[in-house]
């Protein structure tokens, strides 16, 4: 965590970006290796420092704790009155679940009528947005508190 989660984020999507770029200009099948390896990296790094940034959104408990959270009530995690990492996980999970359902299933209609490059391309102008998006965002530990 030396450099920060939105490095990792940056890196990750630029190799989520790399992949699918890789699939269409590809020439030979033997170099889709490299696109499992892009998108193994994009993978990993995506769902850990998404995970690790969501985890220091909540705001800090203006007191340390003295000890481990309570799973069930009582304050945790840097609550203040409810919420807090817990929380914001929860809801991280519970906004990606749809997309997660929806996105493999709007993909093999798309590749089933169109074919595997419109997949591709369609993949390819998301993550120039989300990537785009990524160079606005500001780490929160960097927040103003």
């Amino acid at each position: 965590d030396t450099y920060g989660n939105r490095k990792v984020l940056i890196f990750s999507t630029a190799c989520a970006l790399a992949a699918p770029v890789m699939a269409v200009v590809s020439p030979s099948l033997k170099l889709f290796y490299l696109v499992f390896v892009l998108s193994s990296l994009a993978n990993t790094g995506v769902w850990l420092s998404s995970y690790n940034i969501v985890m220091e959104f909540p705001p800090l408990s203006p007191r340390p704790l003295p000890h481990p959270p309570r799973m069930r009530g009582g304050k945790g995690w840097g609550e203040i009155g409810g919420g807090g990492v817990p929380t914001y996980l929860a809801l991280r999970s519970t906004l990606m679940a749809p997309l997660r359902i929806v996105a493999p299933i709007l993909g093999g209609f798309i590749a089933d009528h169109t074919g595997y490059n419109t997949v591709f391309l369609i993949s390819i102008v998301m993550t120039v947005v989300g990537l785009m998006m990524l160079f606005k965002f500001q780490e929160p530990r960097n927040r103003n508190l």
